[in-house]
């Protein structure tokens, strides 16, 4: 809706400018000042006050002075009083000297007369300003220059016309001596043409003239309506062809709060006319957008046009003339207004809820009368004609355009609207409107809709006749494309009275009727049948699978934009997107539904747009909705840079703010919950984002919902009221103003009830005190635009723009403690209810206050105060008034410390037992107001000896009173004595309130307080009768700082299956948008209390605490739910209470626990505490023996110990660490995971008010040794934390430790080690990707290709990297993932898992690329094509002679299914070796992996002895001491007699001969089996049985020996089955896959076997002779193929020989808890000996 920049202010300034008061300035409100009817006179003016025009409904309903019907004003009916020609004049006494005579006058009727101002000197006349017809519905301000030197007088004379149906009015003359007061429109009749200024650098200049000097142009301007009025203008034959005049104005600032309209009048005369333009032309670049451009002979009349725009930059508004065939032809403008705000319409386009847009009645004689804009029933004869309701809106208050059949009318009078003028345009146009025509016998007449062409003529194209019903109905009309046109609507009465015709809702869509898409029927997507198009998104389920009620404005966006369009006009637009944005430093990278860069979001890049540009976002059409109905969606605005985001709903293209957000919000999703309440029409939502001359502005919306938008359905058994559909309501929701029914029969009888909606302008008697310093005003539409983001941008009433209310606007030259009183009529004594909606949004919120009084300056008796921003939304409230005296109702506002504080109300109703009461309240003297105690800015300790105190030093958790009063009400408090500070901020349905025990109105509430007493008091949520589902805020506020030990704990009850979620959030005094939660429980926590504790951490002064309690969508607050808080306790709060240890945070654990603590937190979140132990850990076969400090049973480490535990958490933690922003600080530590039943270990970063980081995890065993990690901390000046989080899933052996932590504050050194659980680690993006690489979990966007799982956890909730592969990738496209440097001549054995499968597969590979050339080695690994549905595991040996990075780069295929995925990526320096060799050293399995899910428990890799006595090894068999790896089976409970443990190899090849070696250790004698199969890839249920072994084979290692022949792809599987008893240990070392004979297999000379002390001796002399005699025979060799000799395979080739594997001691770090399968083994046998048959062999 547009309004004019200063239209509140106004009139006031205008009386301020007076300089002193003249005789002749009259309001009319007690007399008729210097005003007297002459003699002369047909009919005479008269003095009026309330409505009048009662019978044609067009007189003024209030006067303009104070909107009142008390309020007194000049008035002719001439439907009573004139006949045609006649005439009725209000004239002045005598006056000179020049003057500006400005008034306020009201015409409104559809056959009106003249209103003329004239200026008489003696005999000598001149009209100065003049009106013909009905104008407005509304008071309009009209003012000019009277320059006559002579005495002279001041004549109003109202002309009556041919039928005169209306009324006109007058009020509110003020004279003003000298100039005229500045308009928000320029009428160009000052000479200084209101700044504007014609362009240097065009070709000729515009002139300034009066009609009467002018011969070419028009005989009249359009301010004054005379031909003394000024206007500007270009004469044609003055200038050249193609030549240019451009008229600029003043600077507009550049703005993101509203859009602009430009609306004025035009005119184009002459047979050669030129074009005009209107331009926005930039101030510091110069670029021109021209917006609207007309040309051709457009008449000898004036033309309207108006059209909108948005620019964030300085800015001029131009018109340029430019000449075309030289000639006499004349362009003029006049009347050009600028406002804030969409244009009311524009284009044929209107809904006519503000006026008439571009629409004109005719005035050249070619109809009887016109059109008027109306609102209501038409008719008090509502049962047979006229429409009650508009088309908009489809509410009583909607407005539309009306043919009043009553006499004087007769049967075939005619009216015409006219509309602005189109040019021709080859895509051609189309017409659509909205008509009513409704009375019996075919009563109502004919509506036409014509063309009226430019160059003269008019042509009929559509029309109808006789009664159409009690309907509105739709007309689309085909309009011309090859001439210029104007759209003509003529209404034609046909029967008098009944004969009524109203129209409403035009619009004119470019492009032909053909092309406007028709209403289809909606197919069920089960198949069903078929849903009409006008039951789809009704709210109702029409098909059985619900299928018609989706994608009906709800959206995640994870499938598509759910019948969301981009209606976008520029290149700024919006698109749907995933994962990060491609301008950095803005945009979010992941969505808001999923928390994942795979999920989608749609988004608005900045970089994109331009200056006038403005992106839109619409909604599919949506039925009418319930008065409950709410919108939440998520918003993500990020960047220096950012715009705006406005939300709307639109009806029949009238657009109603919802929502309104501009600026940086951060790097984080918001998620704005608002009501939508009752929509009475079909509908859309509009998002639409303004940018900023930035890339840095991306912004983007997720999530969107709908709830509580359908109807209440119908019931047989009301307890209170039935509604007409049968719905059900209680009592006191009826004659509310809110359709708590969905037909409005609970708002229908309502006659007894007092009720003001101030729709009109009497505001049903209410008043501003006289005693006040600043008014309430009658405000409509958006108060935002005025104040900021601050005041309504919709009534209650109407819940649309269009509607009114009251409000009180605290911007500047209003000062803090101002106060605005607005007063009721006065009643009687009684007991009844007051209801009433507030409206309270902004920063800067004084107080709003509704109490009674029954004295003027008594005393007051309060009913509602809030001290509090609610939000941008109505909240309803009622309260019972019971007074024994006369009394009226005060609704008082007192303003705050800044601009952003308004207040509004609207829709007061009292219950008829409260009677008007038409006499006066008695005055009293005020009660004198004590001095106060202390001065400004100090505080009142409340002390016999008045002790005053710095009010900084309140609430600042150090006692400053001598009685300690400063801190009595701060936060802590059991709630006994009152709230302790505690204030309720809530801004809906629910709110807090303090409770004493066995008062709660719930049957759900506690039974004792917090504190275990049955006599105490708890603050608890209540609901209300609104309908909407806010959350409820109990804040405090903190004066001092707060230090870093600061910690809370409270008691909470939480009871009720619809109890919806409790937290509590820190809010920054600065920051107004983000609260950060500290803590949140969600859902019914069972009929008691519980206690909770948590960090505040260090902040600023005025830093607040807020509980937040928010329902489920669907549910109120009732008998069966509550929500409680009690026994609130704040300690270590003040800087001096600072834990000395706080920030310590690298520890040995030797002397303590440093800066580390338990998490404090209730036995939901951590189930157990970390213990600080040394030695071995309780259970058998888990924890560490000896700390990773000292390495011996004596030092300490941190453990949580799994003994007796399921499914529980212990959280180690520190204080929250200070703000600091740095590229990274190293975290180390050293960890220790073993034993059969290990969960897992994660690691997060807890930043304030954010959900927590994961910044490492590991889950299962890892062997019985510590790990060192590495992870670098992200610090952006946020406070955080550091959680060690222990997840204990089962039993007994699963104890998880740490040690040695280390806190660094420089970045780690990089690492290739990474398995994507936490991000990709310190891999990055090449710059030159065709594509990037992602990180994805359960599986990838596209179908029948990817993995369902990753491969470190084996679940869905594990993270792979992938490439994606779905459109708009083309094939080809190159992703890159890079690691860091490793310098020259490192050799690094790179191994990983990776997952190709998808018809459309295209090639993986890795390989080393030089840093100084950038060029790939030409050693790579690569694969290509379908791999199957597996994860497999590779390795590449990585070296160059310079320095290089490793490069994992995926290629797209031919299509989309052909995504590539990889995971647990690991370094290990040296070479790789030969594949199918494991000696379990090196920290890692190599391709080992334990089965997830078909076994009992699994294989552990373990050193020296096994944790039981009297079974396993105790030592490895590759070094044959107890410093060597091994894997085996702890037999110990739980695991029981026949459990089984599966380990599987990698997929190896098909293999004619091959043999598969290993050593097994089977001593007990309790000893199970051991078992080996071969099976087909990932197919256990293939599996065949190779070997098997039962019982005590002794304490010594033992070889095998397993011939392989299989023809395709394949795994080993070892399976231990645990025997009778714990001693029942067996461990396998040395695997290895030999592509060869069994008995050409010449295993490496380990040292001692049979574990004797002279292994390592006998070790090295094997491996002294083997060097020998290896050279010798590297010699005969050479000269055996030297002279080309064959040789008989007598032992194995070279390339069939297994290297030797030197195995370390030392604890490498372990990155994977599952290696991989490797299916390309450098090397193969090609030996085709015969096949060694035996099913095994022992040594």
């Amino acid at each position: 809706m547009a309004k004019p920049v200063l239209t509140l202010f106004f009139f006031c300034a205008a009386l301020q400018l007076t300089a002193a008061q003249h005789a002749c300035d009259c309001d009319f409100e007690n007399g008729w000042c210097c005003w007297t009817n002459l003699p002369s006179n047909d009919r005479d003016w008269d003095r009026e006050q309330g409505a009048t025009g009662i019978v044609t409904h067009t007189g003024p309903p209030a006067d303009k002075t104070t909107g009142t019907g008390e309020g007194w004003y000049m008035y002719v009916s001439q439907i009573t009083q004139l006949l045609p020609g006649a005439k009725a004049a209000l004239t002045s006494t005598p006056i000179n000297g020049h003057k500006c005579i400005s008034f306020w006058y009201h015409m409104y009727g559809s056959n009106l007369g003249e209103l003329e101002v004239i200026i008489q000197s003696g005999s000598r006349t001149n009209r100065a300003w003049h009106r013909e017809g009905g104008q407005s519905s509304d008071w309009l301000y009209a003012q000019f220059m009277s320059e006559e030197d002579l005495d002279y007088t001041i004549i109003f004379e109202v002309t009556g016309g041919l039928l005169n149906i209306g009324a006109v009015a007058l009020d509110d003359i003020i004279l003003y001596d000298d100039e005229c007061p500045p308009l928000d429109k320029c009428d160009f009749e000052s000479a200084d043409i209101c700044g504007y200024n014609n362009d240097p650098l065009a070709d000729f200049e515009w002139g300034r003239t009066r009609a009467s000097s002018h011969a070419l142009g028009p005989g009249y301007d359009v301010s004054t309506g005379t031909a003394s009025g000024h206007y500007m203008f270009v004469d044609g034959d003055k200038h050249e062809q193609g030549q240019t005049g451009r008229l600029v104005s003043p600077v507009y600032r550049g703005s993101l709060s509203t859009v602009r309209c430009v609306k004025f009048w035009y005119h184009i005369s002459g047979s050669n006319g030129g074009t005009l333009k209107l331009e926005i032309q930039e101030v510091d670049s110069g670029e021109v957008h021209v917006i609207w451009e007309t040309t051709y002979d457009q008449g000898t009349f004036w033309h309207v046009a108006a059209h909108d725009y948005e620019i964030t930059v300085d800015h001029y508004v131009v018109f340029e003339a430019v000449i075309g065939s030289v000639g006499r032809y004349d362009i003029a403008v006049d009347d050009v207004l600028v406002t804030d705000g969409r244009c009311t319409g524009y284009a044929a386009s209107c809904n006519f809820d503000i006026d008439q847009c571009t629409w004109l009645n005719v005035r050249d004689g070619r109809d009887d009368f016109d059109w008027i804009r109306y609102t209501g029933a038409a008719s008090a004869l509502t049962e047979v004609n006229g429409p009650q309701k508009d088309h908009t809106t489809n509410s009583k208050y909607g407005w539309y355009m009306f043919i009043e059949s009553a006499p004087p009318g007769s049967s075939g009078d005619r009216a015409r609207l006219v509309s602005d003028v189109f040019m021709p345009s080859p895509d051609g146009y189309c017409f659509q409107m909205f008509y009513h025509m409704f009375g019996p016998f075919d009563a109502p007449g004919i509506i036409r809709v014509l063309v009226e062409y430019i160059g003269g003529g008019e042509e009929e194209f559509w029309s109808i006749s006789g009664n159409q019903g009690d309907q509105w109905l739709e007309a689309v009309v085909e309009m011309p494309t090859n001439m210029g046109f104007r759209v003509a609507i003529e209404g034609e009465l046909d029967a008098i009275i009944f004969g009524d015709l109203a129209i409403d809702d035009t619009h004119m869509y470019y492009g032909s009727c053909a092309q406007m898409p028709l209403p289809e029927d909606f197919i069920c997507l089960d198949g069903t049948g078929n849903v009409t198009h006008d039951k789809r998104c009704d709210w109702v389920m029409d098909c059985p699978d619900g299928s018609d009620e989706v994608e009906c404005g709800e959206c995640t966006f994870e499938g598509g934009e759910c019948r969301y369009r981009d209606t976008s006009r520029g290149d700024y637009e919006w698109k749907r997107h995933q994962g990060a944005t491609t301008t950095p430093g803005t945009g979010p990278d992941r969505d808001h539904t999923t928390g994942t860069p795979q999920g989608y979001y749609v988004l608005v890049e900045a970089h994109t747009g331009n200056v006038l540009s403005g992106a839109t976002y619409t909604s599919p059409v949506v039925k009418e909705t319930f008065t409950s109905c709410q919108l939440s969606f998520a918003y993500h605005m990020y960047g220096s840079s950012s715009g705006k985001l406005d939300v709307f709903f639109d009806q029949n293209n009238e657009l109603t703010r919802v929502f309104l957000a501009r600026g940086d919000k951060g790097d984080r999703w918001h998620v704005a919950t608002l009501p939508l309440g009752r929509i009475r029409t079909d509908w859309k939502l509009r998002f639409h984002a303004t940018p900023l001359i930035n890339n840095a502005g991306d912004i983007a919306i997720d999530s969107i919902v709908l709830s509580q938008c359908d109807f209440p359905t119908p019931s047989v058994n009301c307890i209170e009221f039935q509604c007409d559909n049968g719905a059900c309501a209680n009592y006191d929701v009826l004659c509310d103003f809110e359709d708590n029914c969905g037909d409005d029969s609970d708002e229908r009888d309502c006659g007894n009830y007092h009720m003001c909606d101030f729709e009109y302008e009497e505001s049903c008697g209410y008043q501003n005190d006289d005693y006040h310093d600043i008014s309430w005003w009658r405000h409509q539409g958006l108060a935002s635009e005025i104040s900021g983001e601050t005041g309504p941008s919709r009534d209650h009433t109407r819940n649309t723009g269009l509607g009114w209310y009251m409000y009180v606007d605290t911007r500047f030259p209003r000062r803090q403690g101002d106060v605005a009183r607005f007063l009721t009529t006065n009643f009687r004594p009684g007991t009844c209810e007051l209801r009433f909606y507030y409206h309270i949004w902004g920063d800067h919120v004084g107080s709003f206050e509704v109490y009674t009084r029954t004295e003027i300056n008594g005393p007051k008796n309060s009913l509602f105060y809030r001290d509090t921003s609610s939000g941008d939304w109505w909240i309803r409230h009622a309260t019972v008034i019971s007074e024994s005296a006369n009394f009226q109702v005060v609704f008082e506002v007192i303003v705050g410390e800044g601009n952003f504080g308004d207040v509004a109300i609207d829709d007061i109703v009292l219950t008829p037992e409260c009677q008007e009461y038409s006499g006066a309240l008695p005055i009293v003297e005020p009660d004198p107001t004590p001095p106060p105690r202390c001065p400004p800015g100090q505080f009142d300790c409340d002390d016999p000896i008045i002790t005053c105190i710095p009010d900084t030093q309140r609430c600042d958790f150090q006692v400053n009173c001598p009685n300690a009063y400063d801190e009595a009400v701060c936060a802590t408090c059991d709630f006994e004595e009152g709230q302790c500070g505690w204030k309720d901020a809530s801004g809906g349905a629910y709110y807090w309130e303090r409770y004493h025990v066995g008062d709660s109105p719930t049957t759900q509430a506690p039974e004792r307080d917090g504190a275990g007493n049955t006599d105490g008091h708890y603050m608890m949520v209540k609901g209300d009768s609104s309908l909407f589902y806010f959350a409820a805020f109990l804040i405090t506020e903190t004066k001092g700082r707060l230090g870093q030990s600061c910690k809370m704990t409270f008691m909470y009850h939480l009871s009720g299956k619809d109890t919806g979620a409790l937290a509590v959030q820190l809010q920054d005094p600065d920051d107004f948008i983000t609260l950060y939660i500290l803590w949140i429980k969600r859902n019914d926590q069972g009929d008691e209390w519980k206690r909770a504790e948590l960090f505040i951490g260090e902040h600023g002064a005025g830093w607040a605490v807020e509980f937040e309690s928010y329902p489920l969508l669907g549910t109120f607050v009732g008998e069966a739910t509550d929500v409680c808080v009690d026994e609130i306790e704040l300690f270590d709060c003040h800087p001096s209470d600072n834990k000395p240890y706080a920030s310590e945070l690298t520890c040995d654990f030797e002397s303590g626990t440093c800066g580390w603590i338990q998490e404090p937190n209730d036995i939901d979140v951590d189930h157990f505490d970390w213990e600080r132990r040394s030695g071995s850990t309780p259970g058998k076969a888990t924890g560490p023996d000896e700390d990773r400090t000292r390495g011996t049973r004596d030092g300490f480490y941190m453990v949580a110990l799994g003994q007796g535990r399921m499914n529980q958490r212990a959280i180690m933690t520190v204080y929250p660490q200070p703000r600091t922003s740095s590229e990274g600080s190293c975290l180390s530590f050293w960890y220790h995971m073993y034993g059969a039943t290990v969960g897992t270990l994660n690691v997060w970063q807890q930043r304030l008010g954010w959900p927590g980081t994961r910044l490492w995890t590991r889950t299962g065993t890892q062997g019985n040794e510590w790990h060192q990690v590495f992870v670098t901390v992200i610090q952006d000046g946020i406070q955080f934390q550091i959680h060690f989080e222990a997840d204990i899933n089962n039993g007994e052996a699963s104890d998880i430790a740490v040690d040695d932590i280390t806190w660094d504050p420089y970045p780690c050194e990089p690492t290739a080690v990474c398995d994507f659980e936490t991000g990709f680690c310190d891999w990055t993006h090449d710059p030159d990707n065709d594509m990037n690489w992602r990180r994805g979990r359960d599986g990838s966007p596209s179908s029948s290709t990817g993995p369902e799982y990753d491969h470190t956890l084996g679940t869905s909730e594990g993270w792979f990297s992938y490439i994606e592969t779905s459109f708009p990738r083309r094939p080809g496209f190159k992703a890159m993932l890079v690691s860091h440097v490793y310098p020259a001549d490192s050799v690094q054995c790179f191994s990983f898992w990776y997952h190709m499968h998808g018809r459309h597969i295209g090639t993986l590979s890795v390989y080393a690329r030089d840093v100084e050339t950038g060029g790939a080695r030409p050693e790579m690994w690569t694969k290509s094509d379908e791999q199957g549905n597996m994860w497999r595991y590779g390795h590449f040996e990585a070296t160059s002679n310079n320095d290089y990075q490793i490069v994992i780069e995926g290629i797209k295929g031919e299509d989309t299914k052909g995504d590539i995925a990889i995971d647990d990526l690991l370094p290990i320096p040296g070479s790789c070796g030969i594949p199918g060799h494991c000696t379990f050293d090196d920290g890692h399995m190599c391709g080992w992996t334990n089965e997830r899910e078909l076994d009992d428990f699994d294989w552990q890799r373990d050193k020296a002895g096994t944790p039981t006595g009297g079974t396993g090894p105790d030592r490895d068999h590759t070094t044959n001491s107890d410093s060597g790896f091994y894997m085996y089976t702890e037999s110990s409970p739980p695991q029981t007699i026949g459990n089984q443990a599966w380990l599987v190899s990698e997929h190896l090849d098909p293999t004619v001969t091959g043999c598969f070696i290993f050593y097994y250790h089977m001593n007990g004698n309790q000893m199970g089996t051991l078992r080996v199969y071969t099976m087909e890839a990932e197919n256990p249920g293939s599996r065949v049985e190779r070997w098997s072994l039962t019982g005590d084979q002794g304490n010594q290692w033992r070889e095998v020996r397993l011939p392989i022949s299989l023809n395709m792809e394949f795994q080993i599987l070892f399976e231990g089955i645990v025997g009778n008893g714990e001693r029942s240990n067996m461990a396998i070392d040395d695997t290895e896959m030999f592509y060869g004979l069994c008995e050409d297999y010449i295993p490496p000379p380990y040292p001692g076997g049979s574990g004797s002390n002279t292994g390592a001796i006998v070790f090295t002399a094997v491996v002294v002779t083997l060097l020998v005699l290896g050279g010798l025979c590297a010699v005969w060799y050479y000269y055996r193929r030297k002279q080309a000799k064959p040789m008989m395979p007598s032992m194995p080739s070279m390339n069939t020989m297994t290297a030797w594997f030197q195995k370390s001691s030392s604890s490498a770090p372990s990155s994977m808890e599952n290696p991989t399968y490797d299916d390309a083994p450098s090397v193969t046998s090609k030996d085709t000996a015969g096949l060694y048959e035996k099913e095994g062999s022992v040594a």
